[in-house]
């Protein structure tokens, strides 16, 4: 599991704390002072970005541009934002500047605390994936101004992979037995179409074939094209 790395509150430019917002898919936060993970990424998995990075962290120094006026941020943030949905809308997570200007990127479906969420199992796999969004990602905000970004943290993109993830988790509302195994890896495997073909419990656990009766049955006939080839898990998010 991810922890992210705690930036001290002080150093955050006092102008920018207008910009600090509680958001879930529907809403993005600029900046937080702890970036949430799914709950079944390791650390250094989750960690690196498509440019091998720590997401979601301050670098030393100033956060972003001595020189750069509050709408400098907020019209980059924007930009590489807008960068993103059109080039890779199913990118969901956050991003980060550090001081020599590196993007760093990490690929995630959780944006708030509230309770139990359908987040990535901590799978080999969803790494894999994970890895393959962060690079298409980084590619996206190639060449972009993002200067006045730098040392800021935690940047989220709510994107398509996010949106889709809510949309499954209203479906699955009619399977409680699937929640109830919050936190111990049983998966819903999604093919290369985003369709849920198949329930995968941790190794060692037993098979649960009513429940996978019941979140079939509830994402029949729904593909979710975001969440391809991965495995969603119930978990509950960690600041």
């Amino acid at each position: 599991m991810m922890h992210p790395i705690s930036i001290p509150f002080h150093r955050i430019p006092v102008a920018f704390l207008a910009l600090l917002l509680t958001a879930g898919c529907g809403d993005e936060k600029t900046s937080s002072d702890t970036t949430p993970h799914d709950s079944g990424m390791k650390e250094n998995d989750a960690q690196t970005g498509g440019q091998g990075g720590s997401a979601g962290t301050a670098a030393e120094g100033g956060a972003g541009g001595s020189d750069c006026s509050l709408q400098d941020k907020e019209a980059q943030t924007q930009s590489a934002r807008n960068a993103l949905r059109e080039q890779v809308p199913c990118f969901s997570g956050s991003f980060a500047v550090d001081k020599n200007g590196g993007i760093h990127l990490s690929f995630f479906l959780s944006t708030d605390f509230n309770g139990p969420r359908a987040l990535l199992c901590h799978t080999d796999s969803n790494v894999s994936v994970s890895k393959a969004h962060e690079q298409a990602a980084s590619k996206a905000l190639e060449g972009l101004d993002l200067s006045c970004l730098k040392g800021l943290y935690g940047i989220d993109i709510a994107g398509g992979a996010c949106e889709q993830r809510d949309t499954l988790e209203e479906l699955l509302a009619a399977c409680p037995p699937w929640w109830e195994h919050v936190n111990e890896e049983l998966g819903i495997v999604f093919d290369e179409n985003g369709q849920a073909v198949s329930l995968k419990p941790a190794e060692g656990k037993p098979s649960e074939p009513e429940i996978e009766t019941c979140v079939l049955d509830a994402l029949a006939g729904k593909t979710f094209p975001c969440l391809a080839n991965l495995e969603v898990c119930a978990g509950n998010p960690i600041p």
